[in-house]
């Protein structure tokens, strides 16, 4: 089955950016900005920022695909977005590189990571809270560092009922779950990108597992932070 697959880094979120001047019409109440450094600007260090680093890996059951690449033609469609748990707040749609790879400029706080396997069109925030989002992860980034490792985040899809109409199958959500490559290979492949950091990189996994708040949960934030706090011992 052929499934139509855009590349994600691709999608322009002009519609996160409309929200940002509606505000007052929606539960979210500002945009997250993410700042995505270039190959070759040196990386300095930010007041109330850290770079965050890592890696995010879909599978469709098994097999691993690459929506991000602009010639990939199978598998589901995913888009990304990190909601700030407080002040409640959304990026526009996280840019990665096409082997999944996510370097961007991140305010310090705890932030969710939503998913939906559509692109969303609309024309205010409101329109996203009556969207079918997924929480897909967690991510605290610390304060007072340069940059922090946030490992790798491994996303997997299951194919569901087939659309013979629109020649379409169906995916829901299965596990996440997160690993660590050595902090030195990590470290290294982000330096030859932007040079050597000023200082080594913090460690701030993702947090995944099967405790993690729904989208609509009422208490995602609390519930989040909470996870965090802990640890959150997740799936590894």
């Amino acid at each position: 089955m052929v499934v139509r697959l855009a590349p994600l880094r691709r999608i322009r979120s002009a519609w996160l950016v409309r929200a940002c001047a509606t505000a007052s019409l929606a539960i979210l109440t500002a945009c997250v900005a993410i700042d995505y450094p270039r190959p070759g600007q040196p990386i300095e260090p930010r007041a109330g920022e850290a770079l965050v680093f890592g890696r995010v890996r879909l599978f469709d059951d098994t097999r691993e695909y690459f929506p991000w690449r602009a010639t990939s033609v199978l598998g589901p469609e995913l888009h990304l977005w990190l909601l700030r748990l407080e002040p409640r707040s959304v990026s526009p749609e996280l840019q990665l590189e096409q082997d999944g790879s996510f370097r961007g400029w991140l305010k310090a706080g705890d932030y969710a990571l939503i998913a939906n396997r559509h692109v969303i069109a609309a024309n205010t925030t409101s329109d996203l809270e009556r969207q079918d989002m997924h929480v897909v992860g967690l991510l605290r980034v610390p304060s007072n560092v340069v940059a922090a490792y946030a490992g790798v985040l491994v996303i997997v899809t299951k194919a569901g009922a087939v659309d013979l109409q629109h020649l379409q199958t169906d995916y829901a959500f299965g596990e996440t779950r997160v690993y660590a490559d050595p902090l030195s290979i990590a470290q290294d492949s982000l330096e030859q990108a932007f040079g050597p950091l000023p200082r080594s990189p913090a460690v701030s996994l993702w947090c995944t597992g099967d405790e993690l708040p729904g989208f609509q949960d009422t208490d995602l934030a609390t519930r989040g932070r909470n996870l965090l706090d802990r640890g959150c011992a997740g799936p590894h």
